[in-house]
């Protein structure tokens, strides 16, 4: 099967609170879809912005482990 190709994922959301899908658009850009239940969209942002700042550590330590080889 070629990366390009579609794929059919099954996910059970249905306790989920908070879920984000990022997926590549025909424009090689990205769509995504975002929707919560259970939480507002305050308290969503918040999660959201919380991984971000996660992520963005872990890319920054893992960018100065590179620079020191």
């Amino acid at each position: 099967m070629s990366e390009k190709e579609p794929q059919l994922s099954m996910i059970d959301g249905r306790d989920a609170l908070l879920l984000v899908l990022v997926k590549p658009s025909r424009d090689e850009h990205v769509t995504v879809d975002a929707h919560c239940n259970g939480l507002d969209k305050m308290q969503a942002a918040k999660v959201l912005m919380h991984v971000a700042r996660q992520w963005k550590a872990e890319a920054e330590s893992t960018e100065k482990g590179k620079d020191n080889e």
